[in-house]
C-alpha cells in the first residue's frame, strides 16, 4: 500500500511523539535519578540523527534509539 507524502510525515510525526513519551518514561539519569526532560531527549536523538519508521514496532524502536542515546546522554534504563 502506497502512502501520500503527507500522511507518511504525519505518522511519522506522530510515532515520534510516542517514542519519545515512552523513552522519558523508561529512562533515568543515572546522576539525579530523575527522568531527562522531553527536549533533552529529543535533541540528543537529533544529534545522534535517529530516524524514525512509521511502519516498524515502537518498543523496537526505542530499544534502538535508547542504545543510540547513550553515546550522547548519560542514561539508564529503569
Amino acid at each position: 500500500m502506497q502512502l501520500t507524502a503527507a500522511l507518511r510525515e504525519k505518522l511519522r510525526e506522530q510515532k515520534k511523539k510516542r517514542i519519545l513519551e515512552a523513552v522519558h518514561k523508561t529512562t533515568i539519569d543515572p546522576k539525579s535519578n530523575l527522568p531527562h526532560p522531553l527536549q533533552r531527549i529529543q535533541l540528543a536523538m537529533d544529534e545522534a540523527k535517529v530516524r524514525i519508521d512509521e511502519l516498524q514496532d515502537e518498543q523496537t524502536q526505542v530499544e534502538e534509539i535508547i542504545k543510540k542515546l547513550t553515546a550522547i546522554l548519560p542514561i539508564k534504563k529503569r
